[in-house]
């Protein structure tokens, strides 16, 4: 799959419409420049020519080695390439592919915490929380969920917030009410996953509290193992939209995780649709509206 006609897809493809990527990075002077954000999953390929210029050292706590990518994982690779919006090697005049564009940025932490099929053990994935926070991440990324509450997870996340790391993760994919962990505590932005016609996915978790925002992810184009690319469904492509958006904020000025939040909810696009809004959270993640209305604040409001 490698090669323009991909890339172009890539680069165009509707979910990136939606939330206005290309726009907001022609308009705004953010790239996401300076902040890391860790992606907490499965391996991501080191060799990637794609994400390799974005990648920081990281952490396979599985294996216990200093080696972020040591096992590589398709869904952590997919998810890298939604938050990357890295375009060098398809040489596309730099047109976005992922959310944050800044190809000399290193902005991807990959403290790697479960096995490339996907199991893990909760212990690994609050090494990887602490590791995260410790090694100066500001955004933490999560395409994972917990059926059950876990006081050690939520004492993780604390750690995190009150660090000023602001954390997003997956709603879950049961297509009901029912509340998943992490995306589940109340300092996490929760995010549900909308069709390419701004509609709630039938296979999203829903309900607010706790879904605070929602973002496309059906059909999301990015980036496979081996240097490929492949189309992907599920929550896991919606969070790091929003994280990526989140790095974007972020990188204009880093205040703290709770004014983040707000601000990036705030300026979710309500679309009317005739279902219940519950469904959404806040409204489907508009990237432009929020690092405008960020900027704005920032420029009436100096910290």
């Amino acid at each position: 799959y490698y090669g323009a006609k991909v890339w172009e897809g890539y680069v165009i493809q509707t979910p990136n419409q939606i939330i206005r990527t290309a726009q907001t990075q022609s308009d705004f002077d953010v790239t996401g420049l300076g902040v890391t954000v860790a992606l907490i999953d499965t391996g991501v390929d080191p060799k990637n020519k794609v994400l390799r210029s974005h990648l920081v050292d990281g952490y396979d706590f599985t294996r216990n080695s200093a080696n972020g990518g040591s096992e590589i994982g398709d869904i952590t690779q997919s998810t890298a390439g939604v938050i990357d919006g890295s375009t060098q090697p398809a040489q596309l005049n730099q047109s976005t592919a992922g959310v944050i564009d800044e190809s000399r940025a290193q902005v991807i932490n990959q403290p790697q915490s479960f096995n490339a099929n996907g199991t893990g053990y909760a212990s690994d994935v609050l090494r990887a929380i602490y590791y995260a926070v410790d090694h100066d991440a500001k955004v933490i990324s999560m395409s994972f969920d917990f059926t059950s509450p876990s006081l050690e997870l939520a004492k993780a996340i604390n750690y995190a917030t009150t660090s000023t790391v602001i954390c997003v993760a997956s709603a879950g994919n049961d297509g009901s009410m029912t509340v998943v962990y992490p995306a589940g505590l109340p300092n996490v932005i929760d995010v549900a996953s909308t069709s390419n016609t701004n509609t709630p996915s039938t296979f999203s978790n829903y309900g607010t509290p706790p879904v605070w925002i929602s973002a496309p992810g059906e059909a999301v184009m990015s980036t496979y193992p081996f240097g490929t690319y492949a189309v992907g469904w599920g929550t896991s492509f919606s969070a790091p939209f929003v994280s990526g958006t989140v790095a974007l904020m972020a990188s204009a000025s880093f205040q703290s995780s709770t004014l983040l939040n707000q601000a990036t909810a705030a300026n979710a696009v309500s679309h009317a649709q005739p279902i219940p809004e519950s469904q959404y959270g806040f409204g489907v993640l508009d990237t432009y509206q929020a690092v405008q209305a960020w900027k704005t604040s920032l420029d009436q409001n100096p910290f």
